[in-house]
Order: structure tokens, then C-alpha cells, then sequence
């Protein structure tokens, strides 16, 4: 029997012996404890433990059960359980109760295995309905010694009444004297009646509310730190513990720094704790939990009870504040606090009334305690992570401390203190390991450790001063490899080339080749018309050209006559290129096009035809006279300024050669290499497609502007030619991906100019030989780092040739590893100076006081972090990221959850403010519309409620820059709709119900649909009779923390009908519709339906498309085991919507075998059936049925379908599952889905398991389903690509001979049913059935 199994028997036959007495309500501190363990029943966090080694001799079950059942016996709150009935959740005391106390054997296990081991049992979640709320668990190492583990539910005792417990249990066995207190086990009882009175006195409430109320007005709703991973949509309680110990001096240090300010230990470790957040944060306002034993009055000290209440300690504090000033101010905010301690927490959140979310609690994210045992010292160090080597002796037996982790998880992060160990207070630093990484926890603890010896050696020190100096040796500092540069240009690196391999091709436009003699030739022609025309060295020539082999052979003329270029994009308006003519102080322009276009700034004008109808001499191929300066300016790139003034952005020839030869050293190419260049010139990126190749002596084929913004075209290049490196943004590898663009093997890939998302990586990384994501703003020289993509897992990667990056916090300090701050770049890639802009230049490049070493900077307003492992991390522009509410939101995450939840999309977030002070998070999808509604609905699913957008905007497409960047501009503002705020009436039976439950349940006279539970006054205890009423009107069983997922009356009555769960129910609406002839899909062998959602979106939009899916996902034994049987049960389910033909039918995989069953039986009933389609269904045919189906090939199969949907493979052969024992088969495929990021870790094994059962469950049937033949129309759409052989027509012909249309479409059996496969799928549905009016239909 399993340990989950053992205790659930051992809790059953428990409360089967308890007999009930009376009801008694709550104290305010249970309440917030039972309304956790309610919304999380896994949760084991608030479990309290004390854990002992026993050796010397047998201690018995029986005995131990005995002694336990006389402590129940003698107090009775040891004996209560708490319920919840219409009234709210209570305490029941029972007349009797059975204790429970579990033995294993844990002989076999190491110290570390055993700590584990009991970690697990002890933290095993509690069923607050169900007596005893405490166990005991003995794990036998050997018949003389044993580990005994007591674990008890915070919410009925607390930590002083386990010491009062203890210390009884000691006295009784002759361990200790029984001391002066002996414990009341009524007491509490008869408190938790008073205290509800005490609470309802309204000058209490009034003085609570007012001390509370100033004290927390405007506190951020949710810390600042950033998070290792990303926060779950639903707060999950569990997480890892880190002991620490201070030093004696440190330790002495803060016990005089206490005496010192009137203060105590406890005052000033709080704030040490104030200031490390603050340095891993930036922040400068805090809430701190603490818990306080409230036990205010005398008789209180000896009763077994929960006590324990929280004050929610707040600081506020700037980087300057000195570390005295802060503990003045924490030292007030404790004592004043300390009078108001009756105030319950959960009563006080309650009235405060803060926004509710899920995914984080109230006030109470971080914590701080100072606990001590209050009673028997002797057992103090029983408590502590790293005990003292101590043995009680008692007769034969020896007792000695063995430290079990407990109530990890409480907290996002909580420090707990008081223990102390030789003199030395000892530490435990818990954090929620969903949200933070062992690092992060090590780096956490060790400065806290070095700001604690700081102020007590100075309390002057300020926080900036105190976390600098604890920051030695984790500088957030990369550099890139050095290397000195040689004197020369990148001029001179091409013509060493030129003269290494003159008939090499150099240069390939869509009409002209050149080779790198010819090259040079033309670049001599330019320069000779340069100086033709008067222009001095150091001059600016603007060239504005179409994308060809000139765009390279003019900027390398301008070089030649010792000049600088300006690209300018013909694309641009002409107010904008007569702009960027006067602020660069252009004294010639070069162009291809219309001349008229840029005669109005009066600059003289070459056209390229002129230029390249003269002559040159052949001598000058390479002059003695070339320009080498390396402190010349090589270009002016002009960017979008926030004034809407071009920024000119002016690059020396040094930092351009440092760019080159770095990119040299990452991505070497030879004569057989080829660069597709894609960009324009007025990107710096160009830079890097344009001349790297020819410093290497490979060739660039250069594509026009039309040919870069059309995938089918690019497509044609990238098949037809020779390229083996392209680099583009995102935006146009996704347009590229989106087209079908299925990749080239010997390709390598690189990214930049704006964030790659996961998504997309993964998509690039299938489809060449490398990937590369690069990051680099214009005023550092195009690329400041690199990082090969290797998985999901994406960083902008280290620093390229002399370059350095830091990360800096607002005052130019850097920053610990792991804290986000702002990114500064230095070394040779840094720009001169924006053009005629010299405060914006002394404002962007600096030297940092405290880093003059480093040399000149440039402030990237970039927010970023060198993670844990030393990888810079991008976080977005420090203007992007964004606080609505008090929150913190970072706009990227949004948008990867949108792309992972509609594939084929590409998705933007930004905050608008269209009106002013009005700030909107708007969301821009590409594709049809879909009601935002069901968007906001999916996004809450995996989402905290204030990262959800307020207003979807669909477009064809997103608007671009010119630089194949997303024009943040030139987006469109959303429609005004009707305010959400405005009541909305019922409009069904069950909202009508739900209205009146939310209404009487508030004490209101009426509830919209939309208006939500926790606005409108609701809280925990509202929300229990809320579900109780609930389950007595609709007999719907629902958790209390649904309601904070579905807090309106809409979006519980959706929960209620199922509408809200994916897998709820059997008939599936994909798309609603009326009058129009429906689609009726079958569910695939896995026997869900998520497969259709990428085809239901390319069907026609009118048209409603139903599926089933099967019974047996939600319900186990509820699955069919024939075809027959299944279409049969479907088919009542869909005559129930439309009662008659014609019907059209049809599924993928094992789905079109169903469709074809039901078409046979409504036929046989007399209906119409218009057709059926099969999308590469293989026919119920001897023949298709493998020769050695067994399990272990159903679950090869299930392994790939799992992995599909996420666009990977899972290859398991049956051979493989035949070697393992039958039980561990299916454990084997679900760690292999896991290891590859299919499953999450956590997955809930019993859904997978229901999942598999309906899987084998399906394969018997398909296996044992031969049906006769039937002329029934049907349309076959066969994956071409798929490697395993079914015959031509899988096997149709043999049943349907006549009437059977087979279309092959790419893809294989899964990559059919998904982007962009999918789309033709639809196209050829709609085209074989298309749309047909049916009078009277409506779904």
C-alpha cells in the first residue's frame, strides 16, 4: 500500500470512531488559515512539525497511540475538526477521537534520503473537515531507533502551544519538570465564541481601520523582486528552505545595536532584511509580514490554540536613507503595530478591500519572524536547521534533534530568525522555488549576511553604501574577448580580398554579378566622382539608392574619398529626407531615383547612371593614398528621435572595424559562402549583411526592397541559391516561418533588432544549421553581444570584441547577479556623438564616477540582469516597462502567452494613454477577430488578472519601420466600446440564479452579470456561503478558490455549464451559428478535441463547428468500447441540435473512422448524410490493424501525439516500452514528455492517466471495428509526408469505392492538423462542402 493510501485509510478509519458534540465558530486568526488550505487542499505549507530521534530501544505504535489518545483525552481542542456548513467554516469538537499514527520502514534510507523522506510525510496536506487535524508518523531505521515526526495544522495549534504541548509530553514521560504552566485545553474554545463579539465592537473596528488604513494607503500590491520563473496565474504553496548562520561579532553586534537604539534584535534584523530587498529590487516601499503571538492577555499563555496573528510591517525608504534612520522607523511601526496586534489579518485585508488575484496573497508576499520555543530550552535546539550536536538521555533511550524542513511555501519569501547556536543567531531563509532559484536564495542570504556586518560596525551607512559594499566579487560586469586592433579600416580588410581573389564573385543583385575586381572598379568610379564634384574628406554624402550592388560599391567610394555616408531610404517622405540632408550637413547626394525628390535641400546631386558611364584606371585598384583614420567617421545613421526629430547616431571607422573582426570570430565564412542581405541601408544591421562577407572573401546576394517584404519571393532565393547565412529581425523570420518557409540545412540563422521569442526560436532552430540571437543598439555599432540558441531558453548572450556590458541601478552603481538594473555598454564599438546633439550625447555617454576604469559608457535604457548562471538577461526598454495599478507588468510575457495560446498569430502588448492619464494595456493580434472575451478568458488561465489586456485591436499585419522593426506609431487606437462597468441583466436561467445567490449573499438588491464578487464586499467567509448556496440550488460541487478565478456571475455560470473547461462534457461549440449548415467533428484517438482549433480557425466564419469529445476524459468508465457504441452515444447528442439532415461529418485520425460509423447509422435511419471527411484517417481494414498491437505500441503512439501540439517529436518504439515492466511503461513516456518541456513537471498524473485510458481504450476499438462497405460522399485529405506506408488511399477503397475524392496536402499524421498545414486542411473542406444555409439551425 502506498504512504498517500496508508494515511487517507488511516484519516478514514479516524473519523469513523470520532463521535460529534458541538459546533463552535472560528477565531478570526483560524479563519485566514482555513480559507488557504480550502483554495490549495494540496497544500502542506502550514503544517507545523517537531521531529525527533529515538534510539537505545523499541518504542512501540501501540504505546505511542495510547499516550496520544490521553493527551486528546485530557484536551480537548486536540479533538476538533473544522467544517464548513451554511453558516461558515467552524470548529467540531468530538466527544472522542481516534489519533492517527503511521509506521514506515525507512531502513534502507541514507541521512539525506530519510530527510527527504519525512520532509514529504510530514508535509502531507490535511483535511481540515476530517479529526484529528495532527498524526504522528515513527520511520524506523532499525528495531532500536526511530525518527518521530509530530505534524500538526497551523490552523489549530501554533508554535507556543507546541511548546506547552512538548513540555507536557516531557513532564509526563520524566524528561522535565512540568514548569509552571499546565495547558488549557478549553480555553481556547471558549475564547474563539468571545472574540467574534470583541471583533463586531464598532470603536475597535474604527481605531483598527484608521491605524491600518494610514499606515498601508497606496502600498504596492505586489513586491518588486524579480522573479526566476515565471509567477503561476494560481498561487501554488510549496517551496525549499536555506539555513544560514551569522557570525559571533555580527551576532554580537546587532544585540548592542538594539541596546543601543531602544530597539531589540528582532527591530534590527527586520531591517537588514529592508535593506537587502531593497538591493535586490530598486524598490523603495515594502511590506513585510511578521506573525505576533497574540497573546495578549495572562490566562491566554497556557492555552493550546492558534494565536497567532500577522502585522503587515511597512518601510519606505530611499537609497540615501542611513541605516539608524530606517530602524527608527521600523522600531515605531513595531511598537505601534504591536497595540493593534488584536486586529485580525484576514479581517483587516478584508476591509482594505484590495484587488483580488490568484496568483499572489494580499499584504503577505514576504515575511519575516522571530520565533524562539517559548517553554523547555532543553528542547531549543530541536528546532534549529543546524543543531548543536546534543542527546537527552532518559533510561535506555537517547534523544536527539533531526531537523525536518516545514511550512516552506507560506510565503514568496520568508526569513526566519531567533534561534541562536553558540551565541550565534541562526537563520532560515524559505523561498517559493516556482518563483526563485536556489541561486537566487544563496545570493540572497550572503548579502544580507554582509549589509547585516555593515551596520553594525556603521549605522550611518546609507543603503546604497551598505549594499554596495556587500556587492564585492558579484559585480554584474561581462566583457567580451580583447584583442588590440590593427591600424587599419574595413576598407582596407575588402581590399585585401580584392587582391587575394579578384575573380571571386563578390557582389549578386536580381540582375547583376560582380566579382571583386569589378567590385572595386565601380567603388574607384564613385570615388572619382566625388572628388570630381569638390567634396573635402571628412565630407557627409547622403546616398539614397534602390537595394542593389551599388549600395555596396558607393559606400565603399565614399570611404575611398575619405568621406563619411548617410543612407537614405528612398521609401521616406521627402519632408524626411530634405530633415536628415540639413542635420547631417550633407555636401553631396548619390541616387538612383528621382532626382526631384531630393533637390529641395539644395545639396548637389549625382545620379549613378552618370557615375558609371565613365572610366577608371585599372592601376588604382589599390592606391597608396587610401584613407586609413581610423577616428574618421564611417556613417550617420538616423533613428526616430522622442522629440520626433532624426537622431543622427555618428560611427567611427574604429568601432566599425572592432564590429567587424568580432563578428569574423564568431560567423567565419569562405569563397563558398553566401549572405542573403534583406535589410536596408537605414538599418545599422545591413552593416554586417553587406561587408562581412567581403572581408572573408565570400559574396553577398543582395535583395531589392520588394523581394525582402515578399516571402514567396525570398523563398525562391533561399531554394534556388546558394546561401548558407541570413540575418533578419524576427518579424520577417516570422513572416518567413508563417509563409511555409520549411528551412535550409546548411543555413546559419541570425536574429536581432528586437526580442526572439521562445516560440519562434524553437521554429528557426528546425529549420538551419544554427541560430543566433544578437543584441546591439545603433550607438554601440550594430551588435554588442551574441548567443547561439541552442533551446527555449534565450539570452541576448556575452559581450562581443572589447566590448563591456554592466548593469547599473539609478544612481550608476552596479548591481548584484540576479538584480535587474539598467544596461550600460563601453569598449571600442561605442558611437562619437549624435550629430549636432551635444547634451543628448553627454546625457547617453559617460564616464561613471566610481567606474572611471571602464571608460566611456553608454546608458542603453535598456532594463536587463546578469542571471544566476552569467548570461545577461533582457528584460525590455526601461519605457516599456510598464505599472498600471501598482503593478508591475512586463509586456513580452503577455505576448508569448497570446502566441502559445494562438498559434499562426503574431502578438504586441503596449500601454496607451489616448486620453490623457488614462492608461490602457491594449493587445494587437494578427488574423480575424475573436471576441475578447474568450482571449481574456484563456489569458486568466496562465495569468495574474492585472496582466490582462483591456482592449484587442486585430490586424492583417503589424505596421513596420523600416527597419523590419514594429511601428509602435502607427498603431491603431481601439475602438470606444460599451464601458464594462454598466449593468448587465441575466440571460439565462442559471446566471438568473447565480444573481440572486451573489445578491443575497452580499445583501444586495440586484448583481449584473459582470460586476465582481470581492468589488462588490465579498471575502472568504461570504465566499463559503456563497458555495454552499451554490451547491444547494445547482448540486455543484465548488472550490472555494474557483470563485477567485470566476468572480462574476457570467463567468460562473460558464464554470457551472462547463463552457469555462475545455475537457468538460461531451459536445464541444468551437463556433456558434444560426441558419448556417453545421460542421460535426469526432474526436481523435487521444479523445479530446484541442486538435480542431487551428482548423476551426481557417473554416469559414459563418459556419458552426461542433465536435465531440470523449466522456471518458472527465469520467472514468464513462468511455465507449465499440465504434458502434460511440457513434451511437454522439449521435443522440447531436440529433438533440439538429434533429435532421443533411449532415456533414467528419474527423482526423481515429475521428473520421467515428464519422464514417455515424454516417452508416443515421443513413440506416432514414437521414441525409451530404458527406463525411477524413482527414488521414486510416480505414478500419484488416490490413491497417499492426501485427503487434499491443500496449506498448498504443503508448508509442500516445507519446507522439503528446508532443505534437508543441511542434516536437517524441519518438518512444514499441521495443523500447517492451523492455520495462508493465506498471512502469507509462511513467517512462510521461518523464520523456517531461524532459522535453511537453508536460510541466508538476502534471497532474491522474487527468494523464484518465487521458491514457481513453486512449487504449479507443486503439481496442478501432483494432476490433471492421465494418462493410458504404457509398457514403466522402472527401479523404491524406498527409502526404507521413513516413508510415497505409497504401495510397489508407485504405478506403475498400470501402468506399465510388464516392471517395482524395486530395494530398504537405505535412505528416500530426503536423496536418496544425500551423500552417491546417489552413490548406480548411481551404479544401470549404471548397469540396462549402457553406450552406439550414433554416432554423442555432448553436
Amino acid at each position: 500500500m502506498s504512504e498517500d493510501s496508508k494515511l487517507q485509510t488511516s484519516r478514514d478509519s479516524a473519523q469513523t470512531e470520532n463521535t460529534a458534540a458541538k459546533r463552535i465558530p472560528l477565531a478570526f486568526e483560524q479563519r485566514g488559515l482555513w480559507f488557504i488550505q480550502n483554495i490549495a487542499p494540496d497544500c502542506g505549507a502550514y503544517n507545523l512539525i517537531f521531529s525527533i530521534q529515538i534510539d537505545g530501544q523499541h518504542v512501540s505504535g501501540a504505546s505511542v497511540t495510547t499516550f496520544l489518545h490521553q493527551l486528546a483525552s485530557d484536551f480537548p481542542v486536540l479533538r476538533c475538526a473544522m467544517p464548513a456548513d451554511q453558516e461558515g467554516p467552524c470548529m467540531q469538537l468530538y466527544e472522542t477521537i481516534q489519533p492517527v499514527v503511521l509506521e514506515h520502514d525507512v531502513s534502507g534510507l541514507d541521512e539525506t534520503a530519510l530527510r527527504e523522506h519525512a520532509r514529504a510525510l510530514s508535509s502531507a496536506p490535511f483535511s481540515l473537515a476530517q479529526a484529528p487535524l495532527w498524526r504522528v508518523h515513527l520511520l524506523r531505521r532499525d528495531s532500536d531507533s526511530c525518527l518521530l515526526v509530530l505534524a500538526v495544522h497551523h490552523a489549530l495549534l501554533d508554535f507556543w502551544s507546541l511548546g506547552l504541548l512538548l513540555q507536557e509530553t516531557a513532564s509526563r514521560l520524566g524528561l522535565a519538570s512540568s514548569g509552571n504552566l499546565y495547558p488549557d485545553g478549553n480555553g481556547y474554545l471558549s475564547y474563539a465564541k468571545a472574540q467574534e463579539a470583541m471583533i463586531a465592537a464598532p470603536e475597535k473596528q474604527s481605531s483598527w481601520i484608521k491605524y491600518w488604513h494610514t499606515q498601508l494607503n497606496g502600498v504596492p500590491p505586489v513586491h518588486d523582486l524579480v522573479t526566476d520563473f515565471p509567477r503561476p496565474a494560481v498561487q501554488v504553496y510549496r517551496g525549499k528552505s536555506l539555513p544560514f548562520m551569522l557570525d559571533r561579532d555580527v551576532s554580537d553586534g546587532i544585540r548592542k545595536l538594539a541596546q543601543k537604539h531602544a530597539a531589540t534584535p528582532f527591530m534590527v534584523m527586520l531591517s537588514v532584511f529592508f535593506f537587502t530587498l531593497q538591493r535586490f529590487s530598486g524598490s523603495e516601499d515594502f511590506v513585510v509580514a511578521s506573525p505576533v503571538a497574540g497573546r495578549t492577555e495572562r490566562a491566554q499563555r497556557a492555552m493550546l490554540g492558534q494565536f497567532v496573528n500577522t502585522l503587515p510591517l511597512r518601510a519606505s525608504f530611499s537609497a540615501d536613507t542611513t541605516f539608524a534612520d530606517l530602524l527608527a522607523q521600523v522600531r515605531k511601526h513595531v511598537i505601534d503595530g504591536l497595540r493593534y496586534q488584536q486586529c485580525p489579518f484576514n479581517w483587516l485585508v478584508e476591509e482594505l478591500a484590495p484587488q483580488r488575484d490568484p496568483s499572489y496573497t494580499p499584504l503577505a508576499q514576504i515575511g519575516f519572524s522571530w520565533e524562539r520555543l517559548p517553554l523547555l530550552a532543553e528542547f531549543a535546539d530541536f528546532f534549529l536547521a543546524q543543531p548543536a550536536d546534543v542527546c537527552i538521555e532518559h533510561g535506555e533511550f537517547r534523544l536527539s534533534p533531526f531537523y525536518v524542513p516545514q511550512q516552506e511555501g507560506q510565503q514568496e519569501i520568508l526569513l526566519e530568525m531567533g534561534g541562536e547556536k553558540d551565541q550565534c543567531f541562526a537563520g532560515t531563509f524559505k523561498y517559493n522555488d516556482l518563483l526563485f532559484s536556489q541561486e537566487f536564495a544563496g545570493e540572497f542570504t550572503a548579502r544580507l549576511q554582509e549589509i547585516a556586518s555593515a551596520v553594525v560596525r556603521n549605522d550611518s551607512l546609507t543603503s546604497r553604501i551598505a549594499a554596495s559594499a556587500s556587492d564585492t566579487g558579484s559585480m554584474s560586469r561581462l566583457s567580451g574577448p580583447e584583442r588590440k586592433l590593427p591600424d587599419l579600416t574595413l576598407l582596407q580588410l575588402i581590399a585585401e580580398q580584392c587582391v587575394r581573389a579578384p575573380g571571386s564573385i563578390a557582389l549578386r543583385d536580381q540582375a547583376v554579378a560582380l566579382n571583386y575586381s569589378d567590385m572595386w572598379q565601380q567603388a574607384v568610379l564613385f570615388r572619382n566622382q566625388i572628388v570630381a564634384a569638390g567634396t573635402a574628406p571628412g565630407a557627409m554624402i547622403g546616398l539614397c539608392l534602390r537595394r542593389g550592388v551599388t549600395t555596396v560599391t558607393s559606400i565603399l567610394g565614399c570611404w575611398l574619398a575619405g568621406c563619411a555616408y548617410v543612407p537614405l531610404e528612398p521609401s521616406f517622405p521627402a519632408d524626411r529626407l530634405t530633415a536628415i540632408a540639413e542635420e547631417a550637413g550633407l555636401t553631396l547626394i548619390i541616387t538612383d531615383v528621382s532626382q526631384h525628390l531630393l533637390s529641395a535641400g539644395g545639396v548637389p546631386v549625382l545620379l549613378t547612371e552618370d557615375i558609371l558611364s565613365a572610366t577608371s584606371d585599372p592601376a588604382s585598384l589599390i592606391s597608396d593614398s587610401m584613407p586609413s583614420a581610423q577616428q574618421q567617421t564611417a556613417y550617420i545613421l538616423f533613428t526616430s528621435g522622442s522629440t520626433g526629430k532624426p537622431k543622427g547616431v555618428e560611427v567611427g571607422h574604429r568601432s566599425l572595424l572592432n564590429f567587424m573582426l568580432g563578428m569574423q570570430a564568431l560567423f567565419p565564412m569562405s569563397a563558398h559562402d553566401c549572405l542573403l542581405a534583406v535589410t536596408t541601408t537605414a538599418f545599422d544591421i545591413s552593416l554586417l549583411e553587406l561587408f562581412l562577407p567581403l572581408t572573408q572573401g565570400a559574396s553577398v546576394r543582395i535583395a531589392d526592397r520588394d523581394t525582402a517584404a515578399q516571402p514567396a519571393l525570398l523563398m525562391a532565393i533561399l531554394e534556388q541559391e546558394p546561401v548558407t547565412l541570413m540575418q533578419a529581425t524576427p518579424a520577417s523570420w516570422r513572416m518567413l516561418t508563417d509563409a511555409g518557409w520549411q528551412g535550409k540545412s546548411d543555413m546559419r540563422i541570425l536574429s536581432g533588432g528586437d526580442a526572439l521569442d521562445a516560440s519562434l526560436a524553437n521554429l528557426l532552430l528546425a529549420r538551419g544549421r544554427e541560430v543566433w540571437n544578437l543584441y546591439g543598439p545603433t550607438e554601440t555599432t550594430v551588435w554588442s553581444s551574441a548567443a547561439r540558441v541552442t533551446d527555449s531558453n534565450i539570452t541576448i548572450g556575452q559581450p562581443v570584441l572589447n566590448t563591456v556590458m554592466l548593469i547599473l541601478d539609478q544612481d550608476g552603481v552596479p548591481v548584484p547577479r540576479g538584480v535587474p538594473g539598467e544596461l550600460w555598454i563601453g569598449g571600442e564599438g561605442l558611437a562619437k556623438a549624435y550629430r549636432n546633439m551635444p547634451e543628448l550625447t553627454a546625457d547617453r555617454f559617460r564616464i561613471i564616477p566610481g567606474l572611471e576604469s571602464e571608460g566611456r559608457l553608454y546608458k542603453t535604457g535598456d532594463r536587463a540582469r546578469i542571471r544566476f548562471d552569467g548570461l545577461p538577461e533582457h528584460l525590455g526598454r526601461l519605457d516599456f516597462q510598464v505599472k498600471l495599478r501598482g503593478y508591475r507588468i512586463e509586456t513580452g510575457e503577455i505576448e508569448h502567452v497570446l502566441g502559445r495560446l494562438y498559434p499562426g498569430r503574431n502578438a504586441f502588448v503596449i500601454v496607451r494613454e489616448d486620453k490623457p492619464r488614462d492608461l490602457r494595456l491594449v493587445a494587437y493580434l494578427t488574423g480575424e477577430a475573436i471576441p475578447a472575451e474568450s482571449i481574456s478568458t484563456a489569458l486568466r488561465a496562465v495569468l495574474p488578472g492585472y496582466m490582462i489586456p483591456s482592449a484587442y485591436v486585430f490586424m492583417p499585419s503589424f505596421p513596420l519601420t523600416i527597419s523590419g522593426k514594429i511601428n509602435r506609431h502607427a498603431l491603431p487606437a481601439p475602438q470606444v466600446t460599451v464601458a464594462a462597468g454598466n449593468f448587465a441583466e441575466p440571460r439565462d436561467a442559471t446566471e438568473i440564479q447565480l444573481a440572486r445567490i451573489f445578491a443575497e449573499c452580499l445583501g444586495l438588491a440586484e448583481v449584473g452579470i459582470h460586476d465582481d464578487f470581492f468589488a462588490m464586499g465579498g471575502h472568504s467567509l461570504l465566499a463559503v456561503r456563497l458555495v454552499a448556496s451554490i451547491k444547494e440550488t445547482f448540486g455543484a460541487e465548488i472550490a472555494v478558490g474557483n470563485l477567485i478565478q470566476f468572480s462574476t456571475v457570467a463567468a460562473l455560470a460558464a464554470y457551472i455549464r462547463g463552457e469555462n473547461s475545455a475537457t468538460k462534457g461531451s459536445v464541444i461549440t468551437l463556433r456558434p451559428g444560426t441558419q448556417v449548415q453545421p460542421v460535426w467533428m469526432f474526436h481523435p484517438i487521444g479523445g479530446n478535441v484541442f486538435c480542431y482549433l487551428e482548423l476551426n480557425r481557417h473554416l469559414n466564419a459563418a459556419r458552426p463547428v461542433i465536435a465531440f469529445q470523449s466522456p471518458g476524459l472527465e469520467q472514468t468508465g464513462e468511455a465507449d468500447v465499440t465504434v458502434e457504441d460511440m457513434a451511437a452515444r454522439y449521435l443522440r447528442d447531436l440529433r438533440a441540435t439538429q434533429a435532421h439532415g443533411p449532415y456533414l461529418l467528419g474527423g482526423w485520425c481515429f475521428g473520421g473512422v467515428i464519422a464514417y460509423e455515424a454516417a452508416r447509422q443515421l443513413r440506416a435511419a432514414g437521414e441525409q448524410v451530404r458527406g463525411i471527411f477524413l482527414i488521414d484517417s486510416r480505414a478500419p481494414v484488416p490490413a491497417n490493424v499492426p501485427s503487434d498491437a499491443d500496449d506498448a505500441t498504443l503508448l508509442s503512439w500516445f507519446a507522439r501525439d503528446l508532443a505534437a501540439p508543441f511542434n516536437k517529436t517524441l519518438t518512444i518504439s514499441p521495443e523500447t516500452l517492451r523492455q520495462l515492466e508493465p506498471d512502469q511503461m507509462f511513467t517512462y513516456v510521461l518523464n520523456r514528455a517531461k524532459e522535453i518541456a511537453v508536460l510541466p513537471v508538476d502534471a497532474d498524473a491522474e487527468q494523464l492517466q484518465r487521458y491514457f485510458e481513453v486512449y487504449i481504450g479507443n486503439g481496442i476499438a478501432l483494432q476490433t471495428y471492421f465494418p462493410d462497405g458504404e457509398e457514403i460522399p466522402a472527401l479523404l485529405i491524406k498527409a502526404q509526408d507521413e513516413k508510415e506506408d497505409f497504401g495510397p488511399d489508407l485504405g478506403w477503397s475498400e470501402l468506399i469505392s465510388t464516392s471517395l475524392t482524395q486530395i494530398d496536402l504537405p505535412g505528416d499524421h500530426n503536423s496536418i492538423m496544425y500551423a500552417p498545414q491546417a489552413k490548406a486542411v480548411a481551404a479544401e473542406i470549404e471548397r469540396f462542402y462549402p457553406n450552406a444555409a439550414m433554416e432554423g439551425f442555432l448553436v
